[in-house]
């Protein structure tokens, strides 16, 4: 099979759309979609073949966890089958291959306990050689999904899958669904929009009379409550 054939196959779709639905069906819109899920699917398998598919409406609101305010996007059931069936059947697979084993975010079968052995682990073969003369850094990439800028990171995975046309036009219009009406800036700003820091959290303050789709930036990926990048 090829690329577009897994992502259109019927089974896969189903599948994407039982995850889809997983921890939301209290919700009267994925109620509403649960009913007519198989006229949906392929709807959606159409659209694909078809190459008529289009990024769906968000719905934004502000979420507070653990102490950290997080700006969420939610996008529609529809948008994260196709998401789920491209990361969970095809990208995931081969990036995998390229990431480090300690890495155990988001990946099936690892998680915190997997982190905790490998962290323990580490420790004890540290403790081994130097004992207790050493340190431990943290460190976290500051607004990291605010500021990822759509073609590279577009680039950077097509190079994964030899430049394959569909992953081409299906990660083109994902990352298009992401894209940040800037209007608001001044000409210089957004001349320098892609290497000054991005922040969604203050941009959500922006006046909406100020948003008029003048200027867009093709930068800030949404993880929100699906993740393209839930990789």
């Amino acid at each position: 099979m090829n690329y577009e054939e897994i992502v259109c196959d019927a089974n896969n779709l189903y599948r994407a759309y039982k995850t889809s639905v997983k921890s939301s069906k209290w919700k009267e819109t994925t109620q509403k979609f649960m009913m007519n899920f198989l006229r949906y699917i392929f709807e959606i398998q159409d659209d694909i073949i078809n190459r008529t598919l289009k990024n769906g409406l968000t719905q934004e609101f502000t979420l507070h966890e653990r102490g950290r305010v997080r700006p969420i996007t939610s996008i529609q059931i529809r948008d994260r089958i196709v998401r789920h069936v491209l990361c969970d059947d095809i990208l995931l697979p081969e990036v995998k291959k390229h990431i480090i084993y300690d890495n155990c975010a988001s990946i099936k079968g690892r998680g915190i306990s997997q982190q905790r052995k490998r962290f323990e682990i580490h420790l004890h073969k540290y403790y081994k050689l130097h004992e207790n003369d050493g340190w431990i850094l943290f460190g976290d990439f500051s607004k990291f999904y605010d500021n990822i800028i759509h073609e590279i990171a577009k680039q950077e995975l097509l190079k994964l899958f030899d430049d394959d046309e569909f992953i081409d036009w299906l990660l083109t219009l994902i990352f298009d669904g992401f894209k940040v009406d800037v209007s608001y800036m001044s000409d210089e700003e957004y001349e320098n929009c892609y290497s000054d820091l991005f922040n969604k959290l203050e941009y959500r303050h922006i006046p909406s009379e100020k948003l008029t789709g003048e200027k867009w930036m093709a930068k800030s990926v949404n993880i929100g409550d699906q993740g393209l990048i839930h990789m």
